[in-house]
């Protein structure tokens, strides 16, 4: 990959030589592609970060809200006892929604549950059950909406 694009998006993070961190003696971590595959993950998330200030473009709910689902959702996680870049995942995909859709206050819920849905089915082994988090938000939403929300190409 090209070093002065990667300066470029990536502004001046340093971009040292990360094969070492790997145990070179395991054919399966294929450490001859580390830089590669880290060089690309940073141009990626350069490339994908939310837009600034987008919780200005809401209408119903604010970032005081924003915070508040983040610290329940933390103790979802927790409970579910999920990885931690699930967690990560989690807050990457709900700011992702925040800044491509307008969502009302009544469904700020539902998109973060769905977006702790589909982190932990990326990051951990065994996922939570959608009818485990229907029931922990108290039943605010149904299977339904909460498998409408996940089709959405939005997350």
């Amino acid at each position: 990959m090209n070093m002065q694009l990667m300066k470029e998006l990536c502004g001046t993070v340093e971009l040292d030589n990360l094969s070492n961190i790997y145990d070179s003696c395991n054919h399966l971590e294929v450490t001859e592609y580390v830089d590669d595959i880290y060089q690309y993950y940073w141009v990626i998330e350069a490339q994908n970060q939310p837009i600034k200030n987008y919780m200005e473009t809401q209408k119903e709910i604010t970032p005081q809200m924003r915070g508040i689902l983040i610290n329940w959702l933390i103790e979802v996680h927790l409970k579910f006892d999920l990885m931690q870049e699930t967690l990560f995942l989690m807050v990457t995909l709900l700011d992702y929604y925040l800044t491509l859709a307008r969502v009302k206050k009544n469904d700020l819920q539902l998109v973060g549950l769905t977006s702790l849905l589909l982190a932990s089915k990326y990051e951990d082994l065994f996922h939570p059950r959608v009818m485990d988090l229907l029931s922990i938000s108290a039943e605010s939403y149904t299977r339904d909406q909460m498998l409408e929300m996940v089709s959405m190409n939005h997350l």
